[in-house]
């Protein structure tokens, strides 16, 4: 090899080395990557900004938008939106769902662009949006993509520091808690607000395709925001979309259990408020594999690090505005999914066994009694997709924690392999999972 190429090219390797885990994901859908950049004519997607300081199942509040153009490979920004240009609610949901759904979910979540997120079937989240930005605005949308606060700071450690309009600076070490929780404190209009968030959209856009920054740093960003769930995409084109559910990007839950047992626990807030940037979260499996019948109890903590001596500093725009909450305190809705074919056999809120209502409506509900009919917040259950749901309403106060657990049985072709999906937080939700040893 001549002296001069052999620098290069192993810096290239080095680079491709690197790449290797994300690019295999990439190659799964290279087949349509042509037409879906553009190639075929111009393409629009639908960017949704998922705010975690509100969570939501698949993230949180998506109610800053941007419709990206691309034509040729080359991508513009166009019309930018946020919650307040829809209605609120629709009088009728743009789009409705079958079996379960609505009795788990209720006609809040469908009605209201701020709460398509409440479900982490990211198709269906996806096709919501797509409905409710026609209804307004019209034109086409060819796909979705989220995107969420934590992973522009990945971004952001590829493209470096950027400039708002505000003439702040957005660095990646900064960008979640600024975003987060510092615009509520410095803006106190929501349409202030707004304006930061689109004018933070505008600049890391920017950043990203004037090629600012290193490709090589691109690349090893797209792995964690994989890893985390915070980067997804959904295609109307259904060739397109088959390829995008074999990745981590398609959806949240697999079809089945053929590659891994998985679970799912998501956290919904149900206060109104940015109060998530304070909620931290565990999560526990127990695998009970050794009889004819397994058995695998999920267990999540959910924190309140909000101490109350903090309270006080915090703007009535942060806090809950939804009643019988204690100031600095939090409600959510937790959401257990078991294995796909299995059964939901109890679960518990702090040791008290759940008793469930039938509808996530309080008005609808007919069990007087049930877990949580006491905040207008029946625990409900049901089965999405083929597994099974414990959707319980949990209410804490500043520097408290509440525990649910729920207990699965069975499951159709079970993998030996176990894994955990989880609601992107705005920190890290550590995992654990242990096996009960065979006699």
């Amino acid at each position: 090899m001549l002296p001069q190429l052999a620098e290069p090219i192993g810096k290239l390797r080095s680079m491709l080395d690197e790449a290797a885990p994300v690019t295999h994901e990439l190659r799964k859908v290279m087949p349509v990557l042509y037409p879906a950049l553009g190639g075929e004519g111009t393409r629009h997607y639908l960017l949704i900004f998922q705010n975690n300081a509100e969570e939501r199942a698949s993230g949180g509040n998506p109610a800053a938008q941007a419709m990206l153009v691309v034509k040729d490979g080359r991508i513009s920004l166009g019309r930018q939106a946020d919650s307040g240009d829809y209605p609120h609610p629709y009088r009728r949901a743009p789009l409705s769902w079958d079996g379960d759904w609505a009795r788990i979910f209720g006609p809040h979540t469908a009605t209201y662009l701020t709460n398509i997120t409440f479900t982490p079937d990211f198709p269906e989240t996806a096709m919501m949006a797509r409905a409710m930005w026609r209804d307004v605005y019209g034109g086409k949308v060819d796909g979705v993509i989220s995107f969420d606060p934590v992973a522009l700071s990945y971004l952001l450690r590829a493209t470096g520091p950027v400039r708002l309009a505000t003439g702040e600076q957005l660095t990646a070490d900064d960008a979640v808690q600024y975003l987060l929780s510092g615009v509520y404190a410095r803006y106190t209009d929501p349409r202030e607000q707004d304006a930061v968030f689109a004018s933070a959209a505008q600049s890391v856009f920017t950043a990203v395709t004037s090629g600012q920054g290193d490709p090589k740093a691109y690349l090893q960003q797209l792995a964690p925001m994989l890893a985390d769930q915070r980067l997804k995409a959904w295609s109307a084109r259904k060739d397109e979309e088959a390829l995008l559910l074999t990745s981590p990007a398609g959806n949240m839950l697999p079809p089945d259990n053929t590659d891994a047992t998985t679970f799912g626990v998501y956290n919904d807030d149900d206060a109104t408020s940015k109060m998530s940037y304070y909620m931290d979260a565990t999560v526990h499996v127990e695998a009970r594999t050794c009889a004819p019948t397994p058995t695998f109890t999920v267990s999540t903590r959910v924190t309140d690090t909000l101490q109350p001596s903090q309270v006080a500093g915090l703007t009535r725009y942060v806090l809950a505005n939804q009643g019988g909450i204690p100031p600095g305190g939090d409600r959510q809705r937790v959401l257990v999914y078991g294995p796909v074919g299995a059964e939901l056999v109890r679960a518990t809120v702090d040791g008290e066994r759940v008793r469930f209502g039938t509808n996530e409506n309080w008005r609808l509900n007919t069990v007087a009694d049930a877990t949580g009919m006491d905040d207008h917040r029946p625990a409900v259950r049901g089965v999405l997709h083929g597994r099974p749901v414990a959707d319980i309403s949990v209410t804490m106060g500043a520097g408290e924690h509440a525990d649910v657990s729920a207990v699965f049985s069975g499951g159709t072709d079970l993998s030996s392999k176990l894994a955990v999906s989880h609601t992107p937080k705005v920190r890290d939700v550590p995992v654990s999972i242990t096996r009960t040893a065979c006699d």
